[in-house]
């Protein structure tokens, strides 16, 4: 995509700076810094063992998250001629397994990469789902479209790195994979809560 380096780096800071200064406001202008009375907390809201919870933090990271982007990636996004073009320059469309071969030929650390995302995906999902009072499925919904509609809110926006096409496809293929993922990892996160 031909992103200069120093605006990477002030995408990065731009995030960070305002991450830093309007979530500690929000919290303090909400009233929300001091434990209110009728406050639940509920630490039992995730598995019952911390070698279970480790395990299914590493099925998340090392086989779901990597499926869900590398499947919705070709299955989705590279359905698009316009996508395929942008990003290889070319039309050409491999079938499915010999794509994931050259891609993964021509980038090794491709992989590790997403195993990293899902980690951090999980360390998104956690806080919100002890912190969820609503029943466990109400709770996937939440963090589904909390990965759906607030990551992917970029891809609205015009965009003078990708084309309208990519930029919409992109949408499309984040958002619906996103939310399957915030769905699958507060189930497999979360357990019933006892009435």
């Amino acid at each position: 995509m031909n992103i200069p380096v120093n605006e990477i780096v002030s995408f990065f800071l731009i995030g960070f700076i305002t991450t830093a200064i309007f979530s500690p406001l929000a919290v303090i202008i909400l009233g929300k810094f001091k434990k209110s009375e009728g406050a639940i907390h509920t630490p039992e809201s995730l598995s019952k063992t911390k070698g279970e919870l480790f395990l299914k933090i590493a099925l998340i990271a090392v086989v779901i998250y990597p499926v869900l982007y590398f499947c919705f990636g070709y299955f989705v996004l590279w359905q698009f001629p316009g996508a395929r073009e942008f990003y290889s320059g070319s039309t050409q469309k491999l079938p499915f397994f010999s794509h994931m071969g050259s891609l993964l030929k021509g980038d090794p650390w491709i992989y590790p990469w997403q195993v990293l995302r899902g980690l951090l995906w999980v360390g998104i999902a956690l806080p919100v789902i002890r912190m969820s009072i609503a029943k466990r499925g109400e709770t996937a919904v939440l963090v589904g479209l909390l990965f759906a509609v607030l990551m992917n809110a970029a891809h609205i926006l015009p965009n003078p790195y990708m084309t309208k096409v990519v930029s919409l496809v992109h949408l499309l293929e984040t958002a619906t994979s996103n939310f399957i993922l915030g769905f699958v990892v507060t189930i497999l996160l979360s357990r019933k809560r006892k009435k």
